[in-house]
Order: structure tokens, then C-alpha cells, then sequence
């Protein structure tokens, strides 16, 4: 049985995880409704998506400790990945919402060009990779679930949210096409939401009952 610890580290990560990622939908939906504009549309969406990357890391951590030994291979390769997204997209927004933000509020913005997140910037493409590579920890990771009740919901949810990686890197060279990857505010927040029942509902499972051992004080 799971250790009651790894339990709810994989619980309040997804949970962190998943609110952040429906925050950063909204924002993005209101943005691109025209309903929100600057600095707070980029001070929200790089706010929340920066929440999402350290806790994703972390639940896949949890995951590859709840997981039957058998099938820690793939969550080991999602740890990985994992981390990977969380490096590359932390460095951008904390760029973004510490440098670029400030400077370009004090009328600064030319000395901060080459870090500011743009199409077909350097930032651009490292906030992309940083996608693609969640897409590839997800996708990874769907074979260490089962093919039965939550565990196979959480398989096509890995699944869907991993495929959409080559639409990740296609959106990297046309970034007009970025509505093409909507389908992620619902797989994200998803696959987040039904990992934090998985992890309860682990922590909850009753420990087997060793064979032979009694189950009262009564000889």
C-alpha cells in the first residue's frame, strides 16, 4: 500500500496544479475576448503558469512511488520529462514576470527585447520545448495506468494531453494556429483533476489483510 505521505504530496500537488491550470484558461479565454488587458493579462497568465510546472513535477513524483513496480519505467521517463518542462518554462515566466514586465512598465522595453516572450522569439521557442515536454511526460506515463474504471479515464487523459505535442511544435513555426492547441485548458486541468481523486482514493485504500494473520485479539 502507498505510504500515506506520498499520498498527499501527489494529492495537493495535482490540486495546486490543476487550479492553476483552469486560472490560466480563464485568463486566456478572457485575453482573447478582449476582456483583459496589460500588464494584467501577462502578469496573470505567466503568474499562473509558473504555479502549474513545480507541482506537476511533483505529482509525477508521487505517481512513480504509487504505481506497481513493474510499470515505474514509464513514470520514471515522465519524472524526467517532467522536470525538463518545469526548468525550461520557470525560467521563462520568472524572466518574464521579474524583468520584463517591470522594465517595460518603466518604459524600458528595448533593454529587455531579447527576453520578452513573442512570436518567434528565443523565448518563444524554450517556452514551446518546455510544452512539448509535458505533452511527452504525460504520454509516457498513460501505460503505467490500468484499463479499468478512474486508472483508464486517466490513460486516454494522459494520452490526449501527450499527443498534442507535435501540435505544440507546429504552433512554434505558426503561431497563428495557437487556437489549435485549445484542446489542453480541458486535457490539462483534466488529467490534474482525476490524478488528485486517484491519489485520494489511493490514500484511502484499506491495507490487505497479510494471509494468516488474524483479524481480531481473540485467539
Amino acid at each position: 500500500m502507498p505510504q500515506q505521505s506520498t499520498c498527499a504530496l501527489g494529492f495537493w500537488s495535482a490540486g495546486v496544479a490543476m487550479v492553476a491550470a483552469v486560472g490560466y484558461g480563464v485568463v486566456q479565454t478572457l485575453q482573447l475576448l478582449g476582456l483583459l488587458g496589460k500588464p494584467w493579462d501577462d502578469i496573470l497568465i505567466f503568474g499562473f503558469s509558473i504555479s502549474i510546472a513545480s507541482p506537476f513535477v511533483l505529482t509525477m513524483v508521487a505517481l512513480h512511488y504509487v504505481v506497481p513496480e513493474e510499470k515505474r519505467v514509464w513514470t520514471h521517463a515522465a519524472v524526467v520529462f517532467a522536470g525538463m518542462y518545469a526548468t525550461l518554462v520557470s525560467l521563462v515566466y520568472m524572466t518574464e514576470l521579474a524583468v520584463t514586465i517591470p522594465r517595460t512598465l518603466q518604459g524600458a522595453a528595448g533593454d529587455v527585447e531579447f527576453v520578452t516572450l513573442r512570436e518567434h522569439s528565443f523565448f518563444w521557442a524554450v517556452d514551446a520545448l518546455g510544452y512539448v515536454f509535458m505533452s511527452v511526460a504525460t504520454l509516457v506515463a498513460a501505460p503505467a495506468f490500468s484499463r479499468e474504471g478512474l486508472q483508464l479515464w486517466l490513460r486516454w487523459f494522459f494520452i490526449a494531453h501527450g499527443v498534442q505535442a507535435p501540435l505544440i511544435a507546429l504552433i512554434l513555426y505558426y503561431p497563428r494556429m495557437l487556437l489549435l492547441d485549445s484542446p489542453w485548458i480541458v486535457t490539462g486541468p483534466g488529467l490534474l483533476l482525476l490524478l488528485a481523486i486517484f491519489f485520494r482514493r489511493e490514500r484511502d485504500r484499506p491495507a490487505p489483510v497479510a494471509r494468516g494473520t488474524p483479524t481480531t485479539g481473540r485467539g
